[in-house]
């Protein structure tokens, strides 16, 4: 009853989470986290990972969290993904295909690669348009070239 009661509200804390709320959240052990973090909405975990990639350094464990949902997961984060106005945030977004797709994501879910590839070329900023191709390119399995070194 104890851990149902702890699990609930930790949840219920993160849902309007500042960032005290989401430093002690970060303070639980991974296991606990992981507890909570199963017992959130989808939109409540993708608001949580977009938080923890607003924090220094980034984290992306909430990504793979999510991912493991599997496909059901793919509607929703399209959806988020082109409700943002920041490239960084869509960016944030497509991290959680990448944790969905790690591989191969292209043969897996190719209308999912297509909406994803137009949301990159799409973006505003050519670095970060830069930063999405290369993710695109790592879903798919391509290579991602290293930057010249002048």
């Amino acid at each position: 009853m104890k851990l149902t009661f702890t699990v609930v509200f930790v949840a219920l804390l993160l849902i309007e989470c500042n960032d005290d709320e989401f430093a002690k959240f970060r303070q639980l052990s991974e296991t606990r986290q992981h507890q909570v973090f199963d017992n959130m909405t989808l939109a409540e975990q993708i608001d949580l990972h977009l938080k923890a990639m607003s924090s220094e350094p980034p984290d992306t464990k909430y990504a793979d969290w999510i991912a493991e949902r599997g496909a059901e997961i793919i509607p929703v984060v399209l959806s988020r993904t082109d409700e943002q106005e920041d490239d960084s945030r869509r960016i944030d977004l497509l991290v959680i295909f990448e944790a969905l797709c790690k591989t191969e994501c292209a043969n897996r879910y190719p209308d999912t690669f297509q909406h994803l590839k137009k949301d990159v070329e799409e973006l505003h900023d050519p670095i970060w348009r830069k930063v999405g191709e290369n993710k695109l390119n790592y879903m798919s399995g391509k290579p991602i070239p290293f930057p010249e070194v002048p």
